[in-house]
């Protein structure tokens, strides 16, 4: 399924009003961007081709939100935004999965507390305490959950590799990750975004240009159950509204071309010295 497919022709074929109208000028904003610059934009909805993709790159399994061995995720609920290079690989994706937390069922605290976030198709051995602290903690409704971002690192070069310098630093994991926010907040009509980052990810999240997530608060728990091992975490979120907001003031990721190394020449600093 393509990104134009999934994201940005349903809004397209549908009466756009408010909302609905700012989210797909943006959709196409991002796209346009990406095409531009080379690359291509797909989308597919299953979960088992994400985890074996990201096993694949990065050797260790997604964290528990996003590993269809732990989580319900169906094609309705789960989705996996890819960009590609012009030989059609994937070079950045990102996933979305939307969660049902009613006020009446307790919310995403209920979600926390019962692990379902971490791990709804069976109950977990033991359930570590995790809270979020401050009033992002009473957050309901729908909510999209954001997670599985990756970029191809660089490549070292060996006797029969050339190497590839890599496409990080470039500003792809913010179309990426705001392609999901765009998917989930329109086409999927959820209430908020979250997510959770680890502290050094943390100005990124929050970055118009990154992530493009508005607040974070403390994850307190003695581990983290997304992954198993003791780590600090911050959740962060941002509301649909907010992102109807960002997106008609026009801010959004950028694509960076990279600057060659300079290389001055022996007569230059010779001359400089």
């Amino acid at each position: 399924m393509t990104i134009a497919t999934a994201i940005g022709i349903p809004f397209l074929s549908s009466a756009k009003t408010g909302a609905n109208l700012v989210i797909s000028n943006q959709v196409a904003t991002m796209i346009r961007q990406l095409l531009a610059a080379g690359f291509g934009v797909k989308c597919h909805t299953d979960a088992y081709q994400f985890r074996d993709f990201f096993r694949r790159v990065e050797g260790f399994d997604p964290a528990s939100p996003l590993d269809a061995a732990f989580a319900e995720l169906t094609p309705e609920t789960f989705f996996c935004v890819q960009i590609l290079d012009g030989d059609r690989n994937v070079i950045a994706m990102c996933c979305g999965r939307v969660i049902d937390a009613p006020r009446l069922r307790g919310g995403l605290q209920a979600w926390l507390r019962q692990q379902r976030i971490f791990s709804d198709r069976s109950l977990p051995l033991w359930a570590p305490d995790i809270a979020i602290e401050g009033p992002a903690g009473r957050m309901h409704g729908r909510l999209g959950y954001v997670g599985g971002g990756w970029v191809m690192p660089p490549r070292p070069a060996s006797a029969d590799d050339p190497g590839h310098p890599g496409w990080r630093r470039r500003g792809l994991i913010g179309f990426a990750v705001q392609l999901v926010h765009a998917h989930l907040a329109g086409r999927l009509h959820c209430d908020h975004l979250i997510g959770f980052v680890r502290p050094h990810h943390r100005a990124l999240a929050l970055s118009r240009e990154g992530y493009g997530f508005a607040h974070e608060a403390k994850a307190a728990a003695p581990y983290f159950p997304g992954t198993g091992y003791d780590e600090d975490l911050y959740f962060v979120h941002i509301s649909r509204d907010e992102v109807v907001g960002r997106f008609a003031r026009g801010e959004g990721p950028q694509y960076h071309i990279p600057s060659p190394p300079v290389r001055e020449s022996i007569s230059a600093m010779m001359k400089i010295g």
